[in-house]
């Protein structure tokens, strides 16, 4: 991604400095409890203008955030702003991603330095972000308003325009565009708003899910199967959230749902079939998606998303991926139809809710009245 999802080849050439820099840096890599995923690290940035800074985090795609979607190339400050995002507590797709919103405003000519508090706005300024993270978890002048969160900042300054969001909200740090299924999946099925409810690798193109009829990954072009991995994988996530399993420990290899199933009865004593992991993985899908009828979802909602992340790529290394308008609402359909919802209600049908042991008079209980 670069600046706000509209200059791919500023992603490309900070890329090209991060696989120099990257080597330089001094980094140890640290995993929670038990893990030896080792996701984390202690670090020290050795490079560019914050060299000599040492920060805990996590760095990853917060990167990609923090650099080309600002305008700052040089990696080594992306590196040290992450650091930065994970003491302040923040995640990378809200407050930067709002940052990125305003810059672009900036550079466009629709707000200036009188709507920031006499910041400056260019693009790649890295220490105007730096004042603005922090004025935003202090809540401090104009930060008040970027932690009210994208739209509520967006339609003050009336730069609605320039948020790209899905459903008001930042989401996970790549241009979502170059891979459809993960577009889809946050927009549309996930029921906790846009996060990751399916199989990353599999979306992305690296890893296979046997266990589930898809024995190499996706071609990300291909939006052929991009629902029934959707609604497949979905159920997996869900389930492994339920086990207490991260995702990326339980990618690519097949046999998980009997491990899951040995575990939990070593665990707990309860007599497990594998076959009812997916079982369990439909019903929170579906718990999820009557708590928020219970709160208010009407199907509309679905299109609640940036009309920028349903165009096209147009250059760069993934010119041509995307989805159109058109396609995204193709594929919203045959999801409704697959998991027994009403396309015109978004409600789950009463056989799938009692399928599912779950009582089909809740969905009149939660609807507000």
């Amino acid at each position: 991604m670069g600046k706000n999802l509209t200059d791919p080849a500023v992603a490309v050439r900070w890329g090209e400095r991060l696989a120099a820099d990257l080597p330089q840096w001094e980094v140890e890599p640290v995993g929670s409890w038990n893990c030896e995923a080792l996701c984390h690290y202690h670090a020290k940035c050795t490079t560019g203008p914050m060299s000599g800074a040492s920060f805990s985090g996590y760095g990853g795609e917060v990167m990609e955030e923090l650099g080309p979607n600002l305008g700052i190339e040089d990696p080594g400050v992306s590196f040290t702003l992450s650091g930065v995002i994970d003491a302040y507590g923040l995640a990378a797709g809200s407050v930067p991603r709002t940052i990125s919103m305003l810059m672009e405003a900036t550079n466009a000519g629709e707000i200036g330095p009188a709507e920031l508090d006499g910041i400056d706005l260019r693009w790649g300024n890295h220490e105007a972000v730096l004042d603005l993270l922090k004025r935003t978890v202090r809540r401090d002048g104009v930060g008040e308003l970027l932690a009210k969160g994208m739209r509520e900042t967006a339609r003050t300054l009336g730069i609605e325009h320039r948020s790209v969001h899905m459903h008001g909200a930042g989401f996970n740090d790549h241009d979502q565009r170059a891979t459809p299924m993960v577009l889809f999946q946050s927009q549309v099925a996930s029921g906790a708003g846009p996060t990751w409810q399916t199989a990353v690798g599999l979306a992305f193109g690296f890893a296979a899910e046997p266990d589930l009829g898809f024995p190499k990954a996706l071609d990300p072009d291909d939006l052929s199967r991009v629902v029934e991995a959707t609604y497949k994988t979905q159920q997996k996530k869900l389930w492994l959230d339920c086990l207490g399993v991260c995702m990326f420990a339980a990618r690519g290899f097949g046999g998980m749902f009997e491990l899951g199933a040995e575990a939990l009865e070593a665990a707990t004593g309860m007599q497990w079939r594998p076959e009812d992991a997916l079982v369990v993985g439909r019903r929170v899908v579906n718990l999820q998606r009557l708590i928020n009828i219970h709160l208010g979802y009407v199907p509309e909602e679905d299109f609640d998303i940036s009309q920028r992340l349903l165009e096209k790529i147009a250059e760069g290394p993934a010119a041509g991926r995307g989805l159109t308008r058109a396609e995204f609402s193709r594929l919203r359909e045959e999801f409704y139809r697959m998991q027994d919802w009403s396309i015109e209600t978004g409600w789950p049908s009463d056989e799938l809710l009692r399928e599912l042991g779950l009582d089909p008079s809740l969905v009149g209980r939660l609807v507000p009245q």
